[in-house]
């Protein structure tokens, strides 16, 4: 049984980024996940506005499935 999850992929990017775009909450998911102590003057926030795709693939689909 393979079912192939989907979703509105643009929806997905526009909250995550909604949600990390402050430095603050960024710097709470960095230190949760790697187990360090930032703070937000230490996050710098970089945004790829329109990022060039190579062969047709985005940034997360998978070749052959």
């Amino acid at each position: 049984m393979s079912e192939k999850a989907t979703g509105n992929r643009e929806h997905k990017d526009s909250l995550f980024r909604m949600l990390f775009a402050d430095r603050a909450k960024a710097a709470e998911l960095y230190n949760a996940i790697k187990g360090t102590n930032y703070v937000a003057d230490d996050i710098q926030i970089y945004t790829l506005e329109n990022p060039f795709f190579f062969g047709g693939l985005r940034n997360d689909d998978r070749v052959g499935g």
